[in-house]
């Protein structure tokens, strides 16, 4: 084995450089895709809607400017940014969730941008391309991204009048990004 690494050694070297470039080029572009869906949408959120993200925003603690935005054009809800972040929600999720359950969804998001996920998964996201050919890596990957996840859920559930209200927003939400 050690014969035939040594003898094509240049042949895994391109193809990890290879592998690396790929999955490096796909993170630019899923940046620029994102600064473009960011800075083209319309600010269609309400005043109510305005309000109720100050009201948890200070619940929370967030200084931060922080803008709302409802689109078509994405399918769940989502925080673009670290420095000016944006909260997008899908303008159909919506008008099929209630007040209270759009302000967990956005308790949810303001997690998100509470804890730094979108660096900190931006970080993660070049780690997985450098380190693409190790399928452990790609284990403990998806373990964090859940872990993010669960994390946000329970800062979230502290506006929520009981866990159960708080998991049935949860599936709604799931059940339309799966629609």
């Amino acid at each position: 084995i050690e014969n035939l690494l040594n003898a094509n050694v240049n042949v895994f070297v391109m193809l990890w450089v290879l592998g690396s470039s790929v999955l490096l080029l796909k993170i630019v572009f899923g940046y620029v895709y994102i600064s473009q869906l960011k800075s083209n949408i319309k600010n269609l959120a309400s005043q109510n809607l305005d309000s109720a993200l100050n009201k948890i925003q200070n619940k929370m603690g967030i200084t931060q400017s922080i803008i709302i935005k409802m689109s078509p054009m994405v399918d769940f809800p989502m925080v673009m940014g670290s420095l000016k972040p944006v909260i997008l929600i899908p303008l159909s999720l919506a008008t099929k969730l209630s007040t209270q359950q759009l302000e967990l969804v956005l308790a949810h998001e303001l997690a998100h941008i509470q804890r730094q996920d979108y660096f900190w998964n931006g970080v993660q996201s070049v780690v997985e391309s450098i380190y693409f050919f190790h399928p452990a890596l790609w284990w403990l990957s998806a373990q964090i991204r859940k872990e993010r996840e669960n994390a946000c859920d329970d800062i979230a559930m502290q506006f929520a009048e009981s866990p159960i209200y708080m998991a049935k927003t949860l599936v709604q939400v799931q059940e339309y990004a799966k629609n």
